[in-house]
């Protein structure tokens, strides 16, 4: 049985999005992470400007939620979780969602900015944006699996 998105109340649920939601997430933390490796170059990799960046970072990513929010007409339906639309409700989850998803992107810039520090080329970069894709479609091969073996 799937809850609606402003229902999820567990880390599981995240196991019931659509392929949509993970895919948008997983670009915008490869993005984020270019972005990382280019301020990283940029700022020799003081850890000053990582700290300023990160901020940056998840307050730009959570500026368009709050703005939506805003502007979102509470008479509107939430829609079941697998249902969604990613660019009409992407800003109607519950608010704890948000926090888990700003704490990610904090985690990824600092561990990318960490890594760089020890090797900063572009190899390092594709192979961290690697590592990262892999970790952040772990619910979708997850799901893939277990359907496709269960079968």
């Amino acid at each position: 049985m799937y809850k609606k998105i402003n229902e999820l109340n567990s880390l599981s649920d995240m196991l019931k999005l659509p392929i949509s939601v993970h895919l948008g997430a997983t670009l915008n933390l490869l993005f984020t992470l270019w972005l990382t490796h280019i301020v990283f170059l940029s700022t020799n990799g003081s850890n000053t400007y990582l700290l300023i960046f990160a901020i940056l970072i998840v307050f730009f990513n959570i500026l368009p939620v709050i703005v939506l929010r805003s502007k979102d007409k509470e008479e509107r339906e939430y829609p079941l979780v697998n249902k969604m639309d990613f660019l009409k409700d992407q800003h109607r989850f519950s608010t704890w969602v948000y926090g888990i998803a700003c704490g990610n992107m904090f985690f990824w810039i600092t561990f990318s900015w960490c890594v760089f520090s020890c090797y900063p080329t572009k190899v390092t970069l594709i192979a961290v944006q690697a590592f990262v894709f892999a970790v952040t479609f772990a619910p979708l091969w997850r799901k893939f699996f277990f359907e496709k073996f269960a079968e």
